[in-house]
């Protein structure tokens, strides 16, 4: 089975300048996450002129996010390619106006840490070059105040391994709250009526999580067992192996494929029954009017499955063609 990998939009932020420092600590934060295991980065990227701002493409003047135009742009980004979760490092103070709103437009899950300070200017003025801890300070402020749960993982220079070891616990959790939003879980039976503990609310579960409970009874799996000649138990644990699973859908497709065949078979009298109302002196109007709609949608959607089913085949027949290409 493929490992699914967890979708990381990385937000790294700086005030004022692009600072030779700021620039250091976004190419070292970003091959530090390049070597965490299960995760992709997704990452905004400096426009070629210094000034397109591009959702679409994820363009941003300087590859970072400074104010809240960029952050919606980035946000827009990162929600066409379904990120998971957030890390926000700012490369030097930061803004954390536009950090925080792109944590506020996608409510995704945030880790947030500061990177080490250079040494000061060796000239008289004794300038700090960062203060990426104060940023911290004022980006977990402003992510607290708009309610969003974030992880402050401390101070660090990138290439550290310390780093990595504190976002390897993050990722984990990440990946198993992507697991349990919309899952399908399985009861079989019914709980025990003394064993309250194992009590659940299956509604809040709906609501929060979009899961939902598939039920089965003891009785089901027992009869299906025997009708293949295998105990219960047997049929519980092959129920666990990818291999059945895929047949099993395999199985669920076919018998599904031939109600909707059959259904198929009344669609002439279906349209047919259509039309006779719409032109049946007798029907009133309002019901006149649901058949004309009814009549519309379902021909604009015939002719948007013939336009899916022919893209279909044509990237069919070139994914075809380049396999053909690669053989020779």
């Amino acid at each position: 089975m493929n490992e699914t990998k967890i979708r990381i939009g990385f937000v790294p932020t700086y005030r004022w300048t692009l600072t030779p420092w700021c620039r250091k600590m976004r190419e070292d934060s970003l091959a530090a996450l390049a070597q965490v295991e299960g995760i992709e980065v997704i990452v905004p990227q400096a426009s070629p002129d210094g000034k397109t701002l591009d959702a679409s493409r994820g363009l941003v003047p300087d590859g970072s996010v400074v104010n809240l135009d960029q952050a919606e742009a980035v946000a827009e980004f990162f929600a066409a390619r379904k990120v998971d979760a957030l890390v926000i490092c700012p490369l030097d103070f930061g803004d954390e106006r536009s950090a925080a709103k792109v944590a506020e437009i996608l409510r995704a899950p945030v880790f947030l840490y500061a990177t080490k300070e250079p040494p000061a200017a060796a000239d008289a003025s004794l300038a700090r070059l960062s203060d990426s801890y104060c940023g911290t300070l004022a980006v977990a402020a402003a992510l607290r105040r708009r309610k969003i749960a974030f992880h402050y993982a401390g101070l660090f220079l990138p290439d550290e391994p310390a780093l990595r070891e504190a976002i390897q616990p993050f990722v984990a959790a990440v990946a198993v709250a992507k697991g349990l939003r919309g899952a399908r879980i399985g009861q079989v039976g019914v709980r025990p009526p003394p064993f309250e503990s194992v009590a659940y609310d299956e509604l809040a579960m709906v609501e929060k999580f979009g899961q939902n409970i598939i039920y089965t009874a003891f009785s089901d799996l027992d009869e299906a067992a025997r009708s293949v000649g295998i105990t219960p138990k047997t049929l519980l644990r092959w129920q666990q192996q990818p291999e059945f699973q895929k047949a099993y859908r395999e199985a669920r497709r076919a018998a599904f494929g031939q109600a909707i065949a059959r259904l198929q078979q009344g669609t002439s009298a279906a349209a047919t029954t259509l039309l006779k109302t719409l032109i049946d002196p007798a029907t009133s109007a309002s019901v006149k009017v649901r058949a004309a709609e009814a009549i519309f949608n379902h021909a604009a959607k015939a002719i948007e499955i013939e336009d899916i089913d022919a893209r279909v085949t044509a990237l069919e027949q070139a994914a075809e063609t380049q396999k053909s290409d690669a053989r020779r």
